[in-house]
């Protein structure tokens, strides 16, 4: 199982240069590419919540929804799945248009979208240029205090995978940071998220 150790910073805004990234470039299920993209995420926790930072040098991303909780997973996409508790897991999954998946459950088959949940969604930035793209949100305290009963803190230990897909790209695609063990694509697998420590 694969470590992360993120940092806290004071105030609400993350400082990206003192964060340590991870690769997104474990294919379970076989690699399309003969050069894959790079793919690589960042966490960092402030007082505002845990913010998150994804980027791919996709020059070219299918992004065709444009309206949250559409099926982003369907165009180029960049995702960060994670629980901090029990209960269930979270799923944020983006596309380049800056749309995002937001939703909590259990397993893939009982979910509910945070905005069902009267949750705030992350309001996503996206960052393009001739070589690629990403996106960055932030995940508010209130939805870890609501779902899992308290905030993130210095400390704490939680967990999470990062996952880059594409369905209906011309290459469909399905890369992981933390290795999933299972027979056809599926993200959906907490029990293969990696962990990930919060400084002290």
């Amino acid at each position: 199982m694969k470590e992360y150790i993120i940092k806290k910073v004071p105030g609400s805004s993350p400082v990206w240069a003192e964060a340590e990234e991870v690769l997104v470039d474990v294919y379970p299920w076989g690699c399309p590419f003969e050069e894959p993209p790079q793919v690589a995420a960042m966490l960092m926790l402030t007082d505002k919540g845990l913010h998150v930072l994804m980027a791919c040098d996709e020059a070219d991303p299918r992004a065709t929804y444009t309206e949250n909780n559409d099926p982003v997973c369907r165009d180029s996409c960049l995702e960060c799945f994670l629980s901090a508790g029990e209960g269930g897991y979270l799923n944020f999954e983006c596309n380049a248009n800056g749309a995002i998946w937001s939703a909590f459950g259990p397993d893939r088959h009982h979910r509910q979208f945070l905005r069902d949940m009267h949750l705030p969604e992350p309001k996503v930035t996206v960052h393009k240029s001739p070589v690629g793209w990403g996106v960055e949100y932030c995940i508010p305290q209130e939805v870890f205090t609501s779902l899992f009963g308290k905030p993130l803190q210095a400390g704490d230990t939680f967990h999470a995978n990062f996952y880059k897909c594409g369905d209906d790209t011309a290459v469909p695609h399905y890369a992981v940071w933390n290795p999933v063990v299972a027979e056809a694509p599926d993200y959906h697998r907490p029990e293969c998220f990696g962990l990930v420590h919060i400084e002290a």
